[in-house]
């Protein structure tokens, strides 16, 4: 148990050093999430999406329409830190302190589920260490982001589904597990993966012992709409609100509608009709302009480091 402690204490305090020394910014995006931490920091409310204090001209899109509880969280810490400091840096620090704690529970969560799953402490540590210690994931406790909470609710689903199939998915269980999914909702679109991973497992446990005769088929019912109550509870605010706000769009995504519009767009301006269906992502002349390296204001491709990259790959 010691070298375990000792272990948390070493990996905080990179993550922690991590995130003190880190630029705004060197994290893909921090500057658009501190944007909208800002704002609800500023004005007490969540913003629609609309404002132009949150929108990237850059990019031409803002993270508003997606769901931000780390964004929520991140300016509550930074309420906090601004009792004590007006200094930006440390406010954007608390702010980090969001990344850094959602890796403090995935951290006990991974080690949680090594312990469920392998009998050899050896086997364990192996699995605590190719989660924690990749560089990719240690990255994403520092800096503001949408991901390292995506990624401590997928740990917190899987333990819950993990321990469902061992005490028959108890209250206690389930209750978790409604927390874990409601977590994962609210944090990253990228992560839902896991919530029909969720679904099946769940089902298909109580499927299980169906066909070995038992008769529990009420017992899922009761204790699937307990999941789904909480889950409801917790996060079924954000989609009621999106489909009040964005004319039914009850997920926020207007990418259909954006290229729609640029198609329309193109049409009018150029007299050209573009079949979207029918690009070919193997243009060479794309490949070509994309290995200038002038490309400012395409999304992924726009920092000077993929830039540099580009005119070396030359795809």
């Amino acid at each position: 148990m010691r070298i375990e402690v000792l272990f948390f204490a070493f990996v905080l305090g990179i993550w922690l050093l991590w995130a003190f020394i880190l630029p705004l910014n060197e994290g893909p995006d921090e500057n658009m999430r501190l944007q909208i931490a800002q704002f609800i920091l500023k004005y007490g409310k969540l913003p629609t999406g609309d404002q132009k204090e949150i929108m990237d001209y850059t990019w031409g899109f803002t993270y508003a329409f997606r769901p931000i509880l780390p964004q929520m969280l991140e300016a509550l810490f930074i309420r906090i830190a601004m009792l004590f400091t007006g200094d930006a840096f440390a406010l954007l620090f608390a702010a980090r302190l969001v990344s850094v704690l959602s890796g403090v529970i995935f951290f006990w969560y991974v080690k949680a589920l090594g312990d469920m799953l392998f009998e050899r402490k050896s086997l364990r540590w192996v699995f605590l260490l190719l989660n924690v210690c990749l560089p990719q994931s240690s990255f994403l406790f520092t800096y503001l982001n949408c991901d390292s909470m995506a990624l401590m609710a997928s740990s917190m689903i899987l333990y819950y589904l993990l321990k469902g199939m061992r005490d028959a998915f108890s209250i206690r269980t389930c209750i978790g597990l409604g927390i874990s999914i409601s977590v994962c909702v609210l944090s990253y679109y990228n992560a839902y993966g896991f919530l029909l991973t969720a679904v099946l497992i769940f089902a298909g446990c109580f499927w299980e012992r169906v066909r070995q005769g038992e008769r529990c088929k009420a017992e899922f019912w009761k204790k699937g709409l307990l999941v789904l109550g909480i889950v409801l509870f917790l996060s079924g605010w954000w989609f009621v609100r999106n489909y009040v706000l964005y004319d039914g769009d009850f997920l926020g995504l207007r990418t259909l509608t954006v290229i729609a519009d640029a198609v329309r767009f193109v049409e009018e301006t150029k007299g050209e009709r573009i079949d979207i269906d029918g690009i070919d992502y193997n243009d060479p002349q794309v490949l070509a302009a994309i290995g200038t390296g002038k490309t400012d204001g395409v999304f992924q491709l726009e920092s000077g480091g993929m830039r540099s990259f580009m005119k070396e790959l030359r795809p």
